[in-house]
């Protein structure tokens, strides 16, 4: 293929990226994967060309998984490019796999992990790979032999996926190899790219090419699963986004749950179902990821129709989902329960998002206001989690208040419930529910040494 065709694809590709995202080319940061290999550095000269020619900047990234002989040279022949052309240069030296590790997927993650990382802190706006149609035959092939049950498998490589980025997806082997050899391109063999002992190497040397020979079709037929996969998906996204707007759902203020109404959930097709809460969650806890397998998803969704109020379902590692009554509560795993806070000190208290100032003061002044509490400075005053049988004795009627019946009149859920903090005194008796109810508090007219504390949520 030769320069200016490829630039032309591939700036393309770029315009489309910016207009989607809204930004200004001549404003665009790009972080690209340099592996060494001929793919990334055609990809590497194209970008290269452009970015003299449209003042984008283009940071390397390169991963050094340490696992061929040529690892090191790759790293050293990445970098000498990256200063030659006056790029920022970033990258990373793996430690090797646990025994039982697959090496394709720890390499894959850690890579990834990296790359975002990089691109975060020094605000790239997307990340280029240097995948090619050939990967993506590949990868649709091999979903197949495999027999992956959910046709979004069939999508294969995305060419846009967060702030990832693949503009040479519709490029084949074949055309990047011309591309390398018109233009006297320079690269460095990663020979572990032969050794079939990993299964795609197996499939793109052995599996594939035989099964081409057999159906010389298979590549149309494989890239046009991937591509009716691709437009149902799109499609699938524009219903997802309208129940979206319709979905009965809350975000809590902390960002660190969200509810939505069961039966609303329901009445929605399982991709759907999935997408809502993948977005939902996306927009809640922003960098948390809530991949789960098609089976998984199933369970799930079996568990939302059939499991009873107070159920907790594990998604991932960092969330899970509660039922509560007529909702589904989403929310971020504390592995950390919340430990009794002694607030007998003058100073500023941190219990969990919530924060108590303590302070002395001389005068006592009657106040509804239910965000502080009056009480002897020698009183000793203790913050904790609400427990099963908690009540209180209200100030204001001198009846006895279940803090069951306090917390379902404040609409407060379950999950609100485990955080919320309840002050006792030492014989753990509870004496105010912050920012809903004071309790009797015994020698405050009498006591001519006071305190206050007062209550925010942070």
């Amino acid at each position: 293929m030769q320069r200016h065709k490829l630039e032309e694809l591939i700036y393309g590709k770029i315009v489309s990226f910016a207009s989607k995202d809204n930004l200004e080319r001549t404003s665009i940061r790009i972080l690209l994967a340099l592996s060494g290999g001929m793919d990334s550095m055609v990809l590497f000269d194209v970008i290269l060309n452009l970015s003299k020619k449209y003042q984008f900047e283009i940071g390397i990234a390169h991963v050094n998984h340490g696992i061929h002989k040529n690892a090191n040279k790759s790293e050293e022949f990445c970098r000498t490019f990256a200063e030659k052309n006056n790029c920022n240069y970033y990258s990373t030296k793996l430690n090797p796999p646990g025994k039982n590790q697959s090496i394709e997927e720890w390499a894959r993650n850690k890579r990834y992990l990296f790359l975002k990382k990089i691109a975060k802190d020094n605000q790239y706006h997307w990340i280029f790979t240097a995948h090619h149609e050939d990967d993506q035959i590949e990868t649709i092939f091999m979903r197949k032999i495999q027999k992956h049950k959910h046709w979004i498998s069939l999508i294969g490589i995305r060419e846009e996926m967060e702030n990832i980025r693949r503009p040479m997806l519709n490029v084949s082997k074949q055309d990047i190899l011309q591309y390398a050899h018109y233009n006297s391109i320079r690269w460095i063999e990663d020979p572990t790219n032969i050794d079939q002992v990993y299964f795609r190497n197996k499939i793109r040397h052995n599996l594939l090419p035989k099964e081409i020979q057999n159906n010389p079709d298979l590549r149309t037929q494989l890239l046009r699963l991937s591509k009716t996969a691709s437009i149902k998906f799109e499609e699938l996204k524009k219903v997802t986004l309208e129940a979206e707007k319709s979905a009965l759902f809350e975000i809590g203020k902390n960002r660190d749950y969200y509810s939505i109404d069961k039966d609303d959930f329901c009445k929605y097709k399982s991709d759907v179902k999935k997408l809502l809460i993948q977005s939902l969650s996306k927009r809640t806890f922003s960098k948390l990821q809530l991949e789960l397998s098609n089976d998984n998803w199933n369970t799930f969704f079996q568990f939302i129709e059939k499991s009873t109020t107070g159920k907790i379902f594990k998604l991932t590692n960092d969330i899970s989902c509660l039922l509560d009554r007529s909702l589904m509560v989403i929310f971020v795993n504390n592995s950390k329960k919340l430990s009794k806070l002694n607030l007998m000190s003058e100073e500023t208290h941190n219990w969990g998002n919530n924060r108590f100032s303590v302070k002395s003061i001389h005068n006592f002044v009657k106040s509804d206001d239910k965000y502080l509490m009056i009480a002897p400075s020698q009183m000793k005053l203790y913050v904790r989690i609400w427990e099963d049988g908690d009540f209180i004795i209200s100030y204001n009627s001198r009846k006895k208040v279940k803090l069951s019946d306090l917390f379902i009149n404040n609409k407060l859920s379950r999950l609100e419930k485990q955080k919320y903090p309840v002050i006792v005194d030492d014989s753990d008796t509870v004496c105010w529910v912050p920012g809903i109810l004071h309790g009797v508090v015994d020698g405050i007219s009498k006591s001519k040494q006071l305190k206050e504390i007062r209550w925010e949520e942070h």
